[in-house]
């Protein structure tokens, strides 16, 4: 189950069959940061000039780039634990797959490595 407001995604819900809430993903706002940026550098273009100035002689620019990609907090309703964010949240549930005393193996795209491999310590992970 999905709520919106204004049009925008902020938590998402996953009910069992009696509509029990089980888990819950809720949707952080997205952040805005400041950089003092030289005005030839790639950053320079990411985001919009605020203020422009002269530093040692080189043009520079702070820019505001506000990141627009999803980070989200868990709540999981079945063990009642807050998870700090939604690779955390992942973590437990392939150690739930891969603690069963079978076999099993679990595929992970190549850029969600980096960020689940602190949280994967005792799982062995191969890049092929």
């Amino acid at each position: 189950m999905v709520h919106f407001q204004e049009g925008q995604p902020v938590t998402y819900e996953v009910l069992n069959n009696r509509q029990q809430k089980l888990y819950q993903f809720v949707v952080k706002p997205s952040q805005s940061h400041r950089f003092k940026v030289a005005s030839d550098s790639e950053f320079a273009t990411r985001g919009a000039t605020i203020n422009q100035e002269i530093f040692k002689g080189t043009p520079r620019n702070t820019v505001q780039i506000e990141i627009v990609n999803a980070q989200y907090s868990v709540h999981d309703y079945v063990t009642w634990r807050p998870y700090q964010d939604v690779f955390e949240f992942y973590a437990e549930q392939i150690r739930q797959l891969t603690n069963n005393g079978q076999d099993t193996g679990v595929f992970m795209d190549l850029k969600d490595v980096e960020p689940l491999s602190p949280y994967l310590e005792t799982v062995k992970t191969f890049n092929y």
